[in-house]
């Protein structure tokens, strides 16, 4: 076997081998993967400020070249987001717990526990709590009420008014 020679990486002195030789040449000499992944990490941070900058005039130039298609994909995201909830909620049949309404406009996400604005605070407004929902797995503290119903809770002191004894 003349004329091989053994690989060192250039920066710690630890022989390569193909588990841990980086497999790209985009170094004109031989690194390891352990290197390369600090020598990555240190140039992130060292051009972290100056890479958030651009990527925000890209994000600025962007949206006014096509705010149109920017709001439309929202307005789709949101719907789909509150869409996944209601279903969830009402165990797939998109109707008000309390008196049965079916229609999508007239729904609603209500806090069980009549806390809703403490969450509010919470979690920086109810802007916020489709995404919040989501990403806590749906907690069980939330129910699908119809604006009727929610409203007549909240000024109710917590009873939807349908449930109220007379």
């Amino acid at each position: 076997y003349r004329g091989l020679k053994m690989e060192i990486c250039r920066e710690c002195g630890l022989e390569l081998n193909d588990e841990n030789r980086y497999p790209s040449r985009k170094y004109k000499y031989k690194i390891c993967k352990i290197c390369d992944n600090k020598k990555s990490l240190e140039n992130y941070y060292l051009h972290k400020e100056e890479r958030r900058k651009q990527q925000n005039e890209y994000n600025k130039t962007y949206y006014l070249v096509n705010r149109k298609r920017c709001l439309e994909d929202g307005k789709t995201r949101q719907q789909k987001r509150r869409n996944l909830i209601l279903n969830h909620y009402s165990n797939n049949t998109m109707q008000c717990a309390c008196c049965g309404e079916k229609e999508v406009k007239f729904l609603s996400i209500d806090h069980i526990n009549n806390d809703g604005s403490k969450h509010k605070k919470e979690i920086g407004g109810f802007g916020y709590l489709y995404t919040w929902i989501i990403k806590n797995n749906f907690p069980e503290s939330f129910q699908v009420l119809c604006m009727n119903c929610n409203f007549g809770k909240k000024m109710n002191k917590g009873v939807c008014p349908h449930k109220q004894v007379i």
